[in-house]
């Protein structure tokens, strides 16, 4: 057993593994089960390792510390010698390739990281490529240890910061301030956001807990595509406005309103009372004419609102938004300056919505947060009930059609956007 402790690569893996994980028994677990070690901590036990270890700190003890660095000059790797580091010159510019490159967005892969060695020490330490087969599953491994990389589901941006987006944004204020002077706008709550988001019928959390041994994880609903779109507004002076939600549906014969679900009395009253609006459009986006319902049902409202409990009749307003095609359309535009002279528009600068765009940094992700809670609540309750009645949970199937789930929706955004006001409420 005390082999290890002679072979530096080995014992290396086994104090890394204790020093992560802060238990010897989920240390020698992820060793045996690492397919990279190749069965060499088959016969390691958890005794063993506790032995080597101080209890409390997870330190060496001194004379084990004293036998492992003895065997030092077998410096790296499972008991071979580290070859590349024969050469630190160019296993450093590697290394400083490999980050600029992924600085750069360029994908990595053993593949990659394999020409780019042979390509290095062919110039700089030719003779390494006659000891070194830098075959895949050592670059990915040498990758592991050497950077700390794992290999990582890529991920898209949702836009790109412009590289003038401090100064962008400065102006932007600048226009807020200038417009807030000229009009001598008294009061935070004439100085709204608004941004749409997408909120999926049924929106299922990713993660899950699940037993380790399984590779399959099945979710309901992961692969949802059905969706409404929510107009979020907020004021400068933390409330939220309320909501417009709009459904798929014709635009034709618009004033029957057909997609737009029929509610139980509760919610029905509910949202008229909290002054919602719900609306259709083809493809559920926000077109010219369910931005103007916006502007004429909840943004003119909720400032005329304010102007008579400030006691500010003819207040004027700042409207923040970001560049999209339908704000920034002559015909919405020459619209609103026309029939409300005294809203003022000003744009999120292009690319700069995660920087200046408040509904999108503080009020979506808590909105849909909490809308995905009441989704998973409800579910789950749903198949509790199933098999209380005696379902088999691999049969088990929960009605989810659009005729019983958007009620369900509304109902569910309505406690969402209660909940997240109120806590807008108790922050101001």
């Amino acid at each position: 057993m005390n082999d290890w402790i002679a072979d530096y690569g080995l014992f290396a893996m086994i104090v890394d593994a204790v020093r992560f994980h802060r238990s010897w028994k989920e240390a020698v677990r992820a060793l045996q089960n690492n397919s990279m070690t190749a069965g060499q901590f088959t016969l390691l036990n958890e005794s063993t390792v506790r032995g080597w270890f101080q209890p409390d700190t997870y330190a060496l003890k001194d004379k084990v510390y004293k036998r492992w660095q003895a065997g030092a000059k077998r410096q790296w790797g499972s008991g071979r010698p580290y070859l590349l580091g024969t050469a630190p010159e160019a296993e450093a510019f590697i290394i400083d390739t490999l980050k600029a490159l992924r600085t750069a967005g360029s994908t990595i892969n053993s593949i990659v990281i394999s020409g780019l060695m042979k390509s290095v020490l062919s110039e700089r330490a030719p003779a390494l490529l006659d000891q070194l087969a830098l075959s895949r599953r050592w670059c990915r491994y040498w990758l592991k240890k050497r950077l700390g990389w794992s290999y990582k589901k890529a991920t898209t941006s949702g836009q790109k910061l412009p590289a003038d987006w401090v100064q962008q944004v400065q102006d932007m204020n600048s226009r807020v301030a200038a417009i807030v002077g000229t009009h001598n706008i008294t009061h935070e709550c004439f100085i709204i956001n608004w941004n749409q988001t997408g909120v999926l019928l049924l929106s299922t959390h990713k993660y899950t807990y699940h037993n380790q041994k399984e590779k399959q994880v099945p979710v309901i609903a992961l692969e949802e595509k059905r969706q409404i779109t929510a107009v979020v507004a907020g004021a400068l002076s933390g409330e939220l406005l309320p909501l417009q939600l709009i459904f798929t549906g014709q635009d034709k014969n618009k004033k029957q309103q057909k997609s737009v679900p029929q509610l139980d009395d509760v919610t029905k009253a509910t949202v008229i009372s909290e002054k919602w609006h719900m609306t259709q459009t083809n493809n559920h986006w926000s077109s010219l004419d369910s931005m103007q319902d916006y502007i004429r049902l909840i943004i003119v409202p909720w400032i005329n609102n304010k102007r008579r409990e400030h006691n500010v009749p003819d207040s004027h307003a700042v409207l923040l938004f970001d560049c999209w095609s339908v704000h920034k359309s002559s015909a919405f535009l020459d619209w609103l300056k026309s029939s409300y002279p005294h809203l003022h528009p000003v744009f999120i600068p292009a690319g700069c919505t995660s920087k200046a765009q408040p509904a999108d940094l503080i009020l979506q992700r808590p909105l849909k947060s909490l809308f995905m809670n009441e989704y998973t609540g409800w579910m789950t309750a749903e198949l509790t009930a199933l098999l209380k009645a005696g379902a088999v949970a691999e049969q088990i199937k929960v009605d989810t059609g659009m005729v019983r789930m958007k009620p369900l929706v509304v109902k569910w955004m309505m406690k969402s956007w209660q909940e997240l006001r109120s806590e807008e409420r108790r922050v101001g």
